[in-house]
């Protein structure tokens, strides 16, 4: 099985929709958690159209935590139905309660771990989160750490945006994964937006990171997902092709779960399937950086 976090650095390219779809398509029983301390619940508001209240998710499971009773079974009981084998754990029901939730993070990872263990993937969706969050504590424990960016030139500049003279955004969450050994969890996911976009061999070259796939404009397409709209109000052309990039994104997860634990211990990775955890120290950092490069992009017409 396996924990997968899903964020963003820099500007919001569609985290929680991305989120959600992954959620929907998945070919395992999933988990989605709604991490994100930035808003209230807005898969609850989105995706269920406002029509479920707010009275299970983080906020119980937080207040759980401090009285030592936070479990993988009141994990389930905090938790909604999005479709068989499709649960989610709605968000923080204030933002305040969000704001108190510094210490609880750490205390969530071995109820997750247990969802883990018996079978049900887990997808966390954390928004925004840099390295230096509370909630880091997610993204070091993960099997793979998702960071979502648009495709454009200022979606680039804000998820590699330098930190210091010498460290960037995207820089940081990789030294933070080399120190616990997990290097080669991170990914990027990609997001095009209506114009101006770049392509993964661009994105992939300026970030030194790997491409595990890439979702293209289609606005009518993703409001399913994030707005609730009835699929069979979009364009069928549309759809298909929006959820064919989700397929080959959850595919990509698949396969690079799969590379991992090949990495960390080559005979038991033949014996188990696809979607089970990488868990343990990765056996070295992947060859693909030294920290991000630092990046220059030139305008398009200069590279035709």
């Amino acid at each position: 099985m396996a924990i997968i976090t899903l964020s963003a650095l820099g500007h919001s390219p569609g985290t929680t929709t991305t989120a959600v779809a992954m959620a929907m398509g998945w070919h395992r029983p999933v988990m989605l958690v709604e991490a994100d301390t930035s808003t209230t619940s807005s898969i609850l508001a989105g995706r269920l159209r406002g029509q479920v209240p707010h009275l299970a998710g983080l906020t119980n499971l937080a207040s759980a935590a401090t009285h030592g009773e936070l479990s993988p079974s009141l994990m389930l009981a905090n938790s909604v139905e999005l479709r068989p084998d499709r649960r989610l754990v709605p968000g923080f029901s204030t933002l305040g309660a969000a704001r108190g939730a510094a210490t609880f993070w750490a205390d969530l990872l071995p109820a997750l771990g247990s969802l883990d263990a018996a079978g049900t993937d887990v997808i966390v969706d954390l928004g925004r989160c840099d390295a230096d969050d509370p909630r880091a504590a997610l993204v070091a424990s993960a099997d793979l750490v998702f960071v979502a960016t648009g495709t454009t030139l200022p979606d680039i500049a804000a998820t590699t945006a330098a930190v210091t003279g010498r460290t960037t955004r995207l820089g940081d969450l990789a030294t933070l994964l080399d120190d616990v050994g997990h290097g080669t969890a991170l990914r990027l996911v990609l997001i095009e937006r209506a114009a101006e976009n770049y392509s993964s061999a661009e994105i992939r070259r300026v970030t030194g990171l790997p491409v595990v796939g890439s979702l293209p404009y289609a606005p009518d397409a993703a409001a399913v997902h994030c707005l609730g709209v009835p699929g069979g109000t979009v364009r069928r052309g549309q759809r298909r092709a929006y959820e064919r990039s989700v397929g080959a994104l959850i595919d990509g997860a698949t396969r690079a779960i799969a590379s991992r634990r090949e990495l960390i211990d080559p005979a038991a990775a033949s014996g188990v399937g696809p979607g089970q955890s990488a868990a343990g120290a990765d056996a070295g950092r992947d060859a693909r950086v030294g920290g991000p490069a630092a990046w220059s992009v030139e305008r398009r017409e200069a590279a035709r």
